[in-house]
């Protein structure tokens, strides 16, 4: 891949990559997928999470202009790449459109909080402790709700499964092998979501698989499970199979503050 500039981490807003893209997909390392802060080998996704994180630059202030024919430019695609690009970006509200004008980048404030990618770069970037912030306590408020109502509501052969899932978290999370404990946990937080009864709670799974993605991505993650967060685990998986929405819910508090904990956040 030419043209990849250092990351700058530490730098204010969005200035941590600014990239010359030379019409290649992104099929580098991990760490070059991430930089990115979209999926690796989504050419388009590439570009479009750069210029999302390059849009409000120091030289930019809120209302800086680009159009298509600068993403072409800038990151050397074609212009339906362009189009695509902008397209992505006026979804996830990080620009506007705006008659003979073209494009008008919007402040961070204004994006869209519970878009998925948006997250995936707040993520990667300096506000990264802020949206972790905010994605505990969002975690806070539904994930003990959901235990609850999972433990009410879901059918008898869901209640099971969380017990199979814990069981293997543990397996996987004590004898080192973290890449199958992580999508474990994705999964277990997952189906307690989808499986509460609430679909808006359920909508929001996809949110929770990222911010539990991303930990790891970042490398935020203990390198070993503590034993009090399996045993929490457990403890939810138990009260949702017995059916005590109370128990369910405590337990899964105690998960979720221990993530707070663990990024000090709390």
């Amino acid at each position: 891949m030419r043209g990849l500039q250092p990351a700058h981490r530490h730098l204010p807003d969005y200035r941590i990559i600014l990239v010359a893209f030379r019409g290649r997909r992104a099929s580098g390392t991990g760490h070059v997928a991430a930089e990115l802060g979209t999926h690796r080998g989504d050419h388009t996704q590439d570009v479009v999470g750069a210029a999302a994180r390059s849009l409000p630059g120091v030289k930019r202030r809120r209302g800086g202009r680009r159009g298509d024919a600068e993403f072409q430019r800038r990151f050397d695609v074609s212009r339906t790449v362009a189009r695509e690009v902008a397209k992505s970006l006026e979804t996830a509200k990080v620009v506007t459109v705006r008659r003979r004008i073209g494009l008008v980048s919007q402040p961070v404030k204004e994006w869209d909080a519970l878009s998925t990618q948006v997250i995936h770069w707040k993520l990667h970037s300096t506000h990264r402790k802020e949206q972790l912030r905010t994605l505990t306590e969002l975690r806070l408020a539904i994930e003990p709700a959901a235990a609850t109502s999972a433990a009410r509501y879901a059918p008898i052969d869901v209640k099971s499964r969380p017990l199979l899932l814990a069981a293997e978290l543990r397996h996987t999370g004590e004898n080192g092998r973290l890449d199958e404990f992580h999508k474990l946990d994705i999964e277990f937080h997952s189906l307690i979501l989808r499986n509460s009864g609430n679909e808006m709670f359920a909508s929001l799974s996809t949110i929770i698989a990222t911010v539990l993605s991303g930990r790891v991505e970042l490398h935020m993650y203990p390198q070993k499970p503590k034993p009090e967060a399996l045993d929490a685990h457990d403890a939810v998986a138990q009260a949702i199979w017995q059916s005590s929405p109370d128990n369910a819910r405590q337990a899964m508090h105690r998960i979720v503050d221990e993530v707070a904990e663990t990024l000090q956040l709390s």
